[in-house]
């Protein structure tokens, strides 16, 4: 584990980002120290990193590092631990992606080497028996589950993954300090998984955090089941996140016949269609078991 001086200066250059974090994730990175950056020591970065270094710390302040403090302070506070870029237990397959953030808050157990993950997404009630069943499933094969926390089938999904003894992933559409719709759940998520957030422990909802959480979720999976989703809707946003990433998009067949976006998003490849759950745990398992290959190369 770094120091808490180290995941300060993290944070508090996490903070100075504008845009998409994985810049300054992959910077801070192949620095291997927030602390250096911040002192310009930038020897050994390519010389577009040099650049963007430069014009980082242009903006940075004298209090940041003080205030980065409080921020690690308060997450502290709140039960949670920080996992920064730096640190071995920062997930693998989070690593893999183009946006990936420079921390994540953690109540609970997070695995490195978590490739056996798979997200459920959606959001209409119509859908949470669908998702429970896959929910179930995946737990029974030993996946681990990963959903948000923003409505009832997310808590679905994760209170389906617990009574059959599996380990689910909640991501947090909020700062870890806010309290959870469910309580209750999140502490027994923590107990047999993991509740996560890559946003600011005070954070309240907002779209900037919702996008965090859709980041996030696709990040930690191998594959997105995605449940349902009309055309701009929170799913659908899921969906269109999880491709850019590179996942496989796994659909039921009513949702790809009744979506046109849906139609028109699988003709550029990476969406696939199910009949059923076992069909989903045969893409499932194959994708894990292709991940795991290309992880030992």
């Amino acid at each position: 584990m770094i120091s808490a001086k180290e995941q300060a200066a993290v944070l508090a250059l996490a903070k100075l980002t504008a845009g998409s974090p994985g810049p300054a994730s992959r910077l801070i990175q192949a620095s291997g120290s927030a602390l250096r950056l911040m002192d310009g020591d930038v020897v050994g970065l390519r010389k577009e990193r040099r650049a963007y270094a430069a014009d980082l710390l242009s903006r940075l302040g004298p209090g940041d590092l003080a205030r980065a403090q409080e921020a690690l302070d308060a997450g502290h506070s709140a039960g949670a631990r920080l996992v920064t870029v730096l640190e071995p237990e920062y997930p693998v397959n989070l690593a893999a992606v183009h946006n990936l953030p420079p921390f994540l808050w953690v109540r609970g157990e997070l695995r490195p080497r978590e490739y056996h993950a798979i997200a459920i997404a959606g959001q209409e009630p119509r859908s949470i028996p669908l998702a429970r069943r896959a929910a179930i499933a995946l737990a029974h094969a030993g996946i681990t589950v990963v959903a948000g926390s923003a409505c009832d089938l997310d808590l679905a999904v994760h209170e389906a993954a617990l009574a059959a003894g599996g380990r689910t992933l909640s991501v947090l559409d909020h700062g870890i300090g806010v309290p959870a719709r469910d309580e209750g759940l999140a502490a027994r998520i923590a107990q047999a998984g993991a509740v996560v957030s890559s946003c600011w422990p005070g954070d309240e909802v907002s779209a900037e955090t919702t996008l965090r959480a859709a980041v996030l979720t696709s990040g930690l999976a191998v594959d997105v089941f995605l449940v349902d989703g009309q055309d701009g809707s929170r799913p659908a946003a899921q969906g269109r996140i999880a491709l850019n990433h590179g996942k496989n998009l796994l659909v039921p067949h009513r949702l790809h016949r009744e979506q046109p976006w849906l139609r028109r998003l699988a003709r550029r490849g990476g969406v696939s269609v199910v009949a059923d759950i076992d069909e989903l745990l045969s893409q499932a398992v194959n994708s894990i078991s292709v991940l795991r290959i290309l992880m030992k190369r």
